[in-house]
């Protein structure tokens, strides 16, 4: 039986039905309800979820007092839980039983890590006065950089180096900058890909589903496309999940191209080592694994193309059509006097 998930008139979400892959991308504007399906996904598949769902919520900072008469049913492995509004903490069933991941989540305001890393703030679930999501990740970012002192950043050219109690950017042998003093983009992804690989390497590739908020926050695309290749490389093998919210269509057609490198294996084996030159075998992307829907107007569509089994990204391409009929238009008033 396949994972599904229903939401009806939760926050910005009004109807929503759809099949959990282990592979999930969320795109659509600001405010339509991304995070929130995520945050939601997030809880309900966490196997040390251990207070009321409602209690939970507000530590991710959903807001449900606002939304009465809301539903959650998740269904898995023959089994639905179910939490309804009036209150929203009422849980039909067993959440731990059979329950084997362990939700990661990677909070948008990381990029404030290192600021207050240096301010020798201590992250705890209690007594600070900031989300609970970048207090949890901020506790695994400290744990990381004692386990993994030295790591190489993908698509950057950079190297990380937690040295003398320092957290230093090298840009080659010798020469360093400390993280605080990086650039918005690095300090956003520094942590990210240090609390990924502490993870994976401490944990092993069982049973982590890593939820991500934009992952291509202030990066320039082709340290995005790095990023994307990294991130199935490491969150996708095993019984890992992944899921993005994403605003970005340089991350969606970068998953496409990893999709079309297993595409073509599975059509013709015969070119599995040529494909491997271009896009290594670890990073291949099974599309029947995949789900990418388009949020907006309290609900979720599939942008997934079956027919191709590729990415639709037609959705966030708009903007670039609206952005050429501006053009074109600006163009032909500018030269109209010309033709005259």
């Amino acid at each position: 039986m396949k994972d599904r998930l229903v939401i009806k008139n939760f926050g910005p979400i009004r109807d929503l039905d759809i099949e959990l892959k282990d592979v999930m991308i969320f795109i659509g504007p600001q405010g339509s309800g991304k995070s929130t399906i995520a945050k939601v996904i997030s809880l309900i598949r966490d196997k040390t979820l251990s207070v009321g769902l409602l209690e939970e919520l507000k530590n991710f900072q959903l807001e449900i007092d606002l939304f009465k008469g809301a539903e959650i049913q998740y269904s898995y492995k023959g089994r639905v839980l179910e939490f309804r509004a009036s209150p929203l903490n009422h849980l039909d069933g067993n959440h731990g039983d059979s329950k084997t991941f362990q939700t990661q989540y990677i909070p948008a305001e990381r990029g404030f890590l290192p600021h207050l890393v240096e301010t020798s703030l201590a992250f705890q679930d209690e007594g600070v006065p900031l989300p609970k999501t970048l207090l949890r990740f901020g506790s695994l970012f400290q744990k990381a950089r004692f386990y993994i002192s030295e790591i190489h950043i993908n698509g950057t050219g950079l190297t990380y180096k937690f040295k003398n109690g320092q957290d230093r950017v090298f840009h080659n042998e010798t020469e360093s900058i400390s993280l605080v003093n990086s650039a918005s983009g690095i300090q956003a992804l520094l942590p990210m890909v240090l609390v990924i690989e502490y993870l994976v390497t401490k944990n092993g590739k069982e049973g982590n589903t890593f939820v991500i908020e934009e992952p291509e926050l202030n990066l320039y695309p082709t340290t995005q496309k790095a990023l994307t290749e990294n991130l199935v490389e490491k969150c996708t093998h095993g019984h890992n999940k992944l899921i993005l919210t994403t605003h970005s269509p340089y991350i969606l057609t970068s998953l496409d191209n990893l999709i079309l490198a297993h595409n073509i294996v599975r059509e013709k084996p015969e070119l599995r080592e040529e494909v491997a030159k271009i896009v290594p075998e670890e990073q291949w992307l099974d599309f029947d694994r995949v789900g990418v829907w388009y949020v907006d107007k309290g609900t979720a569509t599939s942008i997934l193309d079956k027919d191709f089994r590729s990415i639709g990204a037609n959705k966030i391409d708009d903007v670039s059509e609206e952005i050429g009929t501006v053009f074109d238009q600006l163009t032909a008033l500018r030269y109209q006097e010309e033709r005259a």
